[in-house]
């Protein structure tokens, strides 16, 4: 028996290849991983005078300056919300975000999104154990035509959407603030919080209560904005924000836009549009909730996780094995 020392790597034309494809295999994850190589975009976003909005372009994000928490904004669990949109595209293959509310978790508390011509309202509910959410929907969003949205809901009322003063779609089984899912986080308009389902158009009014409303007074509210501008609307004690897009201030390298919030000491504060698009850090790291885990997205995150890197431990597992005594002695008799 004696020790026969070794060196290098095995040459053969199959380890070779199992290199080449293992370099070729970690490329591809980098640019998967790292595409569009613009870690600074531009912010897709312009202000626009007539009318005056803020124009979104699928790569374009706003935020408010501050984050809100249910428990001491909307004490009650009572919500509504008024926008003024008017799309420039009709997304076919995902959403596109118009508002949702950044939080801490995977899925936002609240996102409101056009697919195709319907208006599309998704709300956090971890006990439905495939999705993760609820959803509600109203048709008749076609590219071009501007509508005032009201979304009102509340623990005893359920959940309305109002297309220009009319009720289209309702539900009375849910609110959107719920008893047990957090509701809390920033405003986000123009696409989720990571940069994805980004929505293309433009809006020129945002109004947040915490009181439900009636039809009644969304169908004044509907008049008063449509004789004249969200500052209509006044500043009753019930308004958490009131932004009307009339007179963006500009100017700074960080921030393309600042929106005034007509409601004074508003927990959420300005809206701010900075100049590049920079989504806001997504919990990577974070464990998910156990009701997370039974929602479709996680076992997505989880096959998509399968799929790329069970291949490369393989590949890297093989190489290993069939060159472990490459660099040491090889016991030969």
């Amino acid at each position: 028996m004696r020790n026969r020392p070794t060196s290098g790597l095995r040459g053969s034309p199959f380890d070779l290849a199992l290199i080449l494809v293992l370099g070729v295999y970690v490329a591809g994850l980098v640019f998967v991983g790292l595409t569009p190589f613009s870690f600074s975009p531009p912010n897709r976003v312009e202000a626009q005078k007539r009318p005056p909005s803020l124009q979104f372009d699928t790569t374009g994000i706003a935020t408010s300056r501050a984050a809100i928490r249910a428990s001491d904004t909307f004490p009650d669990r009572t919500l509504s919300i008024h926008l003024r949109i008017e799309p420039d595209d009709e997304p076919r293959t995902g959403l596109g975000t118009i508002l949702s509310i950044a939080g801490n978790d995977r899925l936002s508390p609240l996102i409101v999104a056009q697919w195709k011509t319907w208006l599309v309202v998704r709300v956090r509910d971890s006990e439905r154990a495939n999705l993760g959410y609820w959803e509600l929907d109203a048709a008749g969003f076609h590219k071009g035509e501007t509508h005032f949205v009201t979304i009102t809901s509340g623990p005893k009322e359920g959940t309305t959407i109002y297309v220009d003063g009319v009720a289209t779609g309702d539900t009375r089984r849910h609110s959107i603030i719920g008893p047990d899912e957090p509701f809390e986080g920033r405003l986000l308009l123009g696409c989720l919080s990571d940069g994805s389902a980004g929505w293309r158009g433009k809006l020129s009014g945002l109004a947040i209560a915490n009181v439900v409303l009636g039809p009644e007074e969304i169908a004044a509210q509907h008049e008063a904005v449509r004789e004249s501008d969200f500052a209509a609307l006044g500043s009753a004690r019930e308004w958490v924000a009131l932004f009307d897009f009339t007179d963006p201030s500009s100017g700074t390298e960080e921030q393309l836009y600042s929106i005034v919030n007509l409601v004074t000491n508003s927990p959420l504060g300005e809206i701010e549009v900075p100049s590049s698009f920079a989504p806001l850090p997504p919990a990577a790291f974070g464990i998910p909730r156990l009701q997370d885990m039974k929602a479709d997205w996680f076992l997505k995150d989880l096959l998509r996780n399968i799929a790329g890197f069970m291949p490369l431990g393989f590949i890297m597992c093989l190489i290993l094995m069939r060159n472990r005594n490459a660099h040491g002695y090889l016991i030969t008799i």
